[in-house]
């Protein structure tokens, strides 16, 4: 009877002391995980900024209209056998090619 209960009693302080492990490895998990999170805000904070090239005017946006008139004199007229480049370019990828069409 005896050697049960020095068992048992064992087997709870081990379970104890593995709890006490669990929770050390913890901690430390979070403890690592805090420290890294302060490194990177730290450093996308206070990191230093690219500067601008001189020359180079910046400002705030506004929403505006935008209006633009045009005043000229003279006449129009349409040039026939004038040369007209027409065309246009698109990126993509082709996913079927129907052959014989």
């Amino acid at each position: 009877m005896v050697e049960t209960t020095v068992d048992s009693s064992s087997r709870s302080s081990a379970r104890v002391r593995a709890g006490k492990a669990r929770r050390r490895w913890l901690l430390n998990g979070v403890i690592i995980v805090v420290i890294i999170a302060a490194a990177v805000t730290f450093w996308v904070v206070w990191r230093p900024r690219a500067k601008l090239p001189e020359g180079l005017v910046t400002g705030k946006t506004e929403r505006m209209d935008l209006i633009q008139s045009v005043s000229a004199t003279g006449s129009v007229t349409a040039q026939t056998g004038a040369m007209v480049k027409i065309g246009s370019q698109i990126t993509g990828r082709i996913k079927h090619l129907y052959p014989g069409r």
